[in-house]
């Protein structure tokens, strides 16, 4: 739903504002608002950001890694279970 609406985002964000109390009710705006505004938080996101990028070499959403191995794009459930299963046997 986000992604879909993206071209009507602004700040503040007042379409994700109205998802969240949606998806969230027991946020208020204000927690939304304050949470949007944390540059700390804003700070942290970017450093994980740009650490997921540069080492990890992650440039597709969904990416998944299982046991260090990098999967880009979804994947099933059954074969998430199979390659789990072949770990979990060694």
């Amino acid at each position: 739903m986000l992604f879909k609406k993206l071209d009507e985002w602004s700040l503040p964000a007042d379409p994700l504002l109205g998802f969240l109390g949606l998806r969230y009710p027991g946020m208020s705006e204000e927690s939304v608002e304050t949470c949007l505004k944390d540059q700390a938080l804003i700070d942290r996101l970017s450093a994980d950001e740009e650490f997921a990028h540069k080492v990890l070499k992650v440039n597709a959403t969904p990416t998944f890694f299982i046991n260090a191995e990098r999967i880009k794009g979804a994947i099933s459930f059954e074969e998430f279970d199979k390659r789990i299963k072949q770990l979990l046997m060694k």
